[in-house]
């Protein structure tokens, strides 16, 4: 009686590529193991500083818009109209205007895009148009406004002589503003994906920002 199997017929080199095919199976499986680990190991990505911080992002944004655009707008007036100030008093001006729009505008005009996103959703026509308008109507006299009596407020004035500007110039600031920044709202609005809106708007406003700084201090008859 046979003590073991004999195998009979069986070509060695078979043998030998069937065991070279299972080392090789084993080899992409550790591989792929290896790759795995490597990926769960890996850290992730790290998120851009404007997804991580968002608000100060625009409201950054926005007081370096602001600032530079009072800049040129002291340089218009020394140009223009040979305006000479003490360094002290330009300085004073620019970092007030600096800091109404880091403070005030951005986070104000974060939130109010939010908002309207919110209240009126969607990118068709009508819902960009609804937005547009309900911007224009709200947002704007009430940033013009604020923006008149803090950026008067930083600069040591009273707040009589912030009522008295606002009383005297919000309306013809107003229908300028509205020639200029509606149709740019509507393809801010329509266009821009949310995130985006207030560093497009800074980017826009710089050349406004510099109309209205110089408007703002214009003398108050």
């Amino acid at each position: 009686m046979p003590t073991g199997i004999v195998l009979e017929n069986v070509d060695p080199l078979a043998l030998d590529n069937a065991h070279a095919e299972a080392m090789y199976l084993l080899s992409i499986d550790a591989a792929d193991a290896d790759a795995a680990d490597a990926v769960d190991a890996a850290p992730p990505k790290t998120e851009a500083f404007m997804d991580r911080h968002p608000l100060l992002t625009k409201s950054l944004a926005m007081g370096v818009t602001y600032g530079l655009a009072d800049a040129a707008a002291q340089l218009f007036a020394f140009l223009a109209h040979g305006e000479v100030v003490p360094l002290a008093a330009r300085l004073r001006r620019a970092i007030s205007l600096t800091g109404v729009g880091c403070l005030a505008v951005g986070p104000l005009l974060a939130v109010w895009f939010d908002f309207l996103e919110r209240i009126v959703p969607g990118r068709t026509k009508r819902a960009t148009f609804k937005r547009t308008v309900l911007d224009q109507a709200i947002e704007v006299p009430v940033m013009i406004s604020l923006i008149f009596t803090l950026s008067s407020l930083a600069e040591g004035n009273t707040l009589a002589y912030c009522l008295a500007k606002v009383q005297l110039k919000l309306l013809s600031t107003w229908k300028s503003c509205t020639v200029v920044w509606f149709p740019v709202q509507f393809i801010n609005q329509g266009l821009v994906p949310l995130k985006w809106r207030v560093l497009f708007q800074a980017l826009v406003s710089f050349f406004w920002d510099t109309y209205l700084s110089i408007v703002s201090h214009a003398a108050v008859v």
